[in-house]
């Protein structure tokens, strides 16, 4: 339950689970009945290591382990009570929760609910109207069948602030592992460079190994994230495809961090003016963050997700997005632009999964913007989608 695509798990995997015998602890907790404010469990672990509420099974109060068989809850618009509650009576709102319903064979209404709780890059998370905050503590800290979620100290309090700053510094060092790998030496000339890249809001306290990513890469999607042949490099996994005309790059790292990049000549329309050709990128792109999701949700590590993509070398050309129908369109002359142009958007690990091209078409649509040209969402989608 800790790992894995909840969507993917059954019934049997939940039985499977319980019959572990696993305790309660800093990131686990049973409950009988739906909790009239599972809000602070919820905040409270997103405070702390994350973690993973089983509701519809019972505790022994003297071990803690799960009482067999569960009991069950009523399955029935659970998921929104859920997240009504982490949006509305939590300052501020958790939106990144992973929720599977798991009916009884015999009971389809009845059955287990689980709720999959990431550490949140936005700790401290307060209850009661911001005035209490919560961390998760280990059995061994409370009495027999004691209350897990405590009173979060001052110093505590201040830990998670440094922990903030901890986290920014482990995707700047992975950012910076990332740049000097794929993206030290500038285009050629004549060329322009595209890259994507994502990587967690927030990085997990045990990171992933090489051997994670690479089982990763076998996933299977709608698109396939393109590392071929990868060989190990500092930290991750690095793939290259030197074809002549479209040199390419795909990377990603133990931290969660994945990026694409390629070069791409440069189309010449008159003069000194140059098209740069959008939809070059959207497939790659697609294929990456689509990749991300997956393998986000098959570790069991959701949350947000943080995108960046980049144009890089396009002094003085112009964007065409179509190059079959909007070349009519997008004839103007755009104003000379700075050699890079960024866009940045942000995405759960679930949206990723199951449909890459609104964030695709939030990132597009920035870039398109830098040029001179506005383009709605539904417009964007639908070059994106062709």
């Amino acid at each position: 339950m800790f790992t894995g695509d909840l969507e993917r798990k059954t019934y049997a995997d939940v039985e499977s689970f319980l019959a572990q015998n696993i305790p309660e602890g800093l990131r686990l907790d049973y409950k009988r009945e739906m909790p009239k404010r599972i809000e602070r469990t919820i905040a409270a672990m997103a405070n702390s290591e994350g973690g993973v509420i089983v509701i519809g099974v019972d505790e022994e109060s003297a071990t803690r382990e799960p009482k067999l068989p569960p009991v069950g809850i009523d399955l029935a618009r659970q998921d929104g009570h859920i997240r009504s509650k982490a949006y509305q009576a939590i300052f501020e709102p958790i939106t990144a929760l992973d929720i599977g319903e798991f009916p009884f064979p015999n009971d389809n209404e009845r059955g287990v609910l689980v709720v999959r709780v990431h550490p949140s890059e936005r700790a401290p998370h307060a209850v009661d109207q911001g005035r209490t905050i919560l961390r998760r503590v280990g059995a061994q800290a409370m009495k027999e069948g004691g209350d897990l979620d405590a009173p979060m100290h001052l110093d505590r309090i201040g830990w998670l602030f440094e922990r903030r700053q901890r986290n920014q510094q482990l995707i700047d060092a992975a950012m910076e592992r990332y740049e000097s790998l794929l993206l030290s030496e500038p285009p050629p000339e004549g060329q322009y460079r595209f890259d994507i890249v994502a990587y967690p809001a927030v990085t997990h306290a045990e990171p992933l190994t090489v051997r994670d990513l690479r089982a990763f890469t076998k996933l299977r999607g709608r698109r396939q994230f393109w590392l071929s042949h990868p060989r190990t490099v500092s930290g991750g996994l690095m793939s290259n495809l030197d074809s002549p005309n479209f040199p390419t790059r795909s990377y990603c790292d133990v931290t969660g961090l994945t990026a694409y990049t390629a070069t791409w000549p440069f189309e010449e329309e008159s003069g000194e003016l140059r098209r740069t050709f959008g939809g070059w990128w959207f497939d790659p792109s697609l294929r990456l963050l689509e990749w991300v999701g997956l393998a986000g949700k098959e570790s069991g590590r959701g949350g947000t997700i943080r995108v960046r993509a980049r144009l890089k070398g396009v002094r003085g050309t112009q964007l065409l997005l179509d190059q079959l129908n909007m070349i009519e369109k997008y004839a103007g002359h755009p104003p000379s632009l700075d050699n890079e142009v960024l866009a940045t958007a942000s995405a759960l690990i679930d949206d990723l999964a199951s449909d890459p091209k609104p964030c695709v078409a939030a990132l597009t649509s920035q870039l398109a913007e830098a040029f001179g040209r506005e383009i709605s969402h539904d417009d964007m989608l639908k070059m994106i989608g062709a």
